[in-house]
């Protein structure tokens, strides 16, 4: 074998390690962009980068590849972070983090972590200034001591306890409780979204908490409630008005319950003129006291990125 083959098979090997142990945080460095940012879409962007800056680098010389990597991510996240704030601030209506069924995350998430990706926690931390996101989600969240977090974000220990500790009040101040979430959840969804299409206003009702919430996100881009309903009448005569259709148009829709960021959902599905079924709402729901406290339905196309099936 000559000197320049083996020269390329080295490199070949070196590159081919590199990725398969990038591959092995992938999914976790997902979660936390997506934590940070509310959106898959973008947070899978940046990992991309993430991936691209890894390979470049001579990794054989780091010597904590998760940290490493763990850091990059934050602080692309969090320049993503500060330009997505300012685009909120036109944002055209309610808006919603992008939401993905269950089947779909690609990373493993203890009970804890899982309720860290509720669309009301990912609301709530839309209160938090960009570093402050960063500093709760990775000592909230990932768990790291004040001293890592300070070395991935770029400031003292003392800061980053500081930062923490403001950023808890700010969440704790605002959080609430909710049920946890089985498969009797879905069957009350189920029984929600029935009684919905067949117009049985007392169901609904015994299904839905007097003060409860719901959200809408189109985006601008197609029909949506552009405010928070927060009256039960009002929920219900929405949901019947949409959705109790003659056997025609119900025939161009179906919907499919699942379990969606970890929360009890609907998928509702249209059929084009080829036959082929576009998701046109994602909806996720909150329990209190096992009914309907809060309902999030999200229609903006540009963050239903499952698309055609």
């Amino acid at each position: 074998m000559s000197h320049f083959t083996f020269t390329i098979r080295l490199s070949y090997m070196k590159e081919e390690n590199s990725i398969k142990q990038f591959d092995l945080y992938r999914g976790f460095l997902i979660s936390v962009s997506y934590r940070m940012l509310g959106s898959f879409s973008e947070a899978e962007d940046i990992v991309q980068d993430v991936a691209i800056e890894w390979l470049r680098t001579d990794t054989e010389i780091i010597e904590n590849p998760k940290a490493w990597l763990l850091r990059v991510t934050t602080n692309k996240a969090l320049d993503a972070l500060k330009r997505a704030y300012k685009s909120r601030e036109v944002y055209t209506g309610t808006w919603l983090p992008e939401v993905l069924p269950d089947s779909l995350i690609t990373w493993d998430d203890t009970v804890q972590h899982k309720e860290s990706l509720h669309t009301s926690f990912l609301i709530l931390l839309e209160n938090l200034k960009p570093k402050e996101r960063a500093v709760f989600i990775l000592r909230e969240v990932v768990e790291y001591s004040f001293k890592e977090i300070a070395e991935f974000v770029g400031i003292t220990e003392a800061n980053s306890r500081k930062i923490f500790e403001r950023a808890s009040q700010k969440i704790s101040s605002k959080k609430e409780t909710f049920d946890k979430y089985d498969h009797n959840s879905l069957d009350l969804i189920r029984t929600f979204f029935d009684a919905s299409c067949k117009g049985d206003k007392n169901i609904i009702k015994e299904l839905l908490a007097p003060d409860s919430e719901f959200w809408s996100d189109g985006g601008g881009k197609v029909s949506a409630v552009r405010v928070v309903i927060y009256e039960a009448q009002k929920i219900i005569r929405f949901f019947i008005s949409i959705f109790s259709t003659n056997n025609e148009q119900s025939s161009k829709f179906k919907y499919e319950a699942t379990f969606v960021n970890h929360l009890p959902g609907l998928i509702l599905s249209r059929l084009d003129e080829k036959g082929l079924w576009h998701i046109e709402t994602i909806f996720s729901f909150e329990l209190k006291n096992g009914i309907i406290s809060k309902i999030y339905a999200q229609r903006n196309p540009d963050k239903l990125s499952l698309g055609i099936f």
